[in-house]
Order: C-alpha cells, then structure tokens, then sequence
C-alpha cells in the first residue's frame, strides 16, 4: 500500500492506495505529463526527456561562458582565455552529443515512456 494525500490544502488526510491502482493511475498521463511530474521510466526516451529540460540551463551557462571569455580576452588574460576556450568547446561538443541523442529518440520505434 502507497500513502497518498486526498483533500483540499490543511484538510489533506492519507489515503492509502495499491500499486496496482497507482500504475494504472500513471498509465493515463503522457510522456510529457510524466516528465513534468517528475516521474521518469529508466528508457532512452526518458534520458532525453531530462536533457530537454536542462538544455535552457546548458544555453544559459554557455553564454556565461563566452562573456567570460570576452572579458578575459579584454583584460588580457590568456591563461583564462585559454582554459574558456577549452571549456567552451567541450559545453559544445556536448550539445552536439544531446542534438544526436535527439535523432536518435525521433527515429526510435518505441513510443512508450519507460
């Protein structure tokens, strides 16, 4: 038996519920109602559902990067510069990497989520 929280706000009591009844619950949720809960099978599709939520993170960090370079380039450090430039090329050798996992979830024959 799972515990689970019935009711409105302060009103909530446990509920306790099969695992039965909660698989069958899940099952009615998509793909992205699932990710969006946070519930995750162990697939392939579900890995890239979490990369497409950290890839706004990946962009913000690689601007970050590049102004800290610019700003190293400015004031004339290069051993900065030089070690941004190397982190700043692996950041996008990883986005190549997620860009293939991408294709590889669209040509994937599965559509499940786990």
């Amino acid at each position: 038996m799972i515990d689970i929280l019935s009711g409105e706000g302060a009103e909530w009591t446990p509920l306790e519920i099969t695992d039965e009844y909660r698989a069958e619950l899940l099952s009615e949720f998509t793909c992205e109602e699932l990710a969006e809960l946070n519930i995750y099978g162990s697939s392939m599709r579900a890995n890239a559902m979490r990369a497409e939520e950290n890839d706004r993170v990946k962009r913000s960090c690689l601007m970050s990067l590049r102004d800290s370079l610019t700003h190293a380039e400015l004031d004339g450090d290069e051993f900065t510069a030089s070690r941004l430039r190397m982190t700043i090329a692996a950041a996008e050798m990883l986005e190549v990497a997620a860009d293939i996992v991408d294709i590889i979830r669209l040509t994937s024959p599965s559509n499940e989520c786990d």
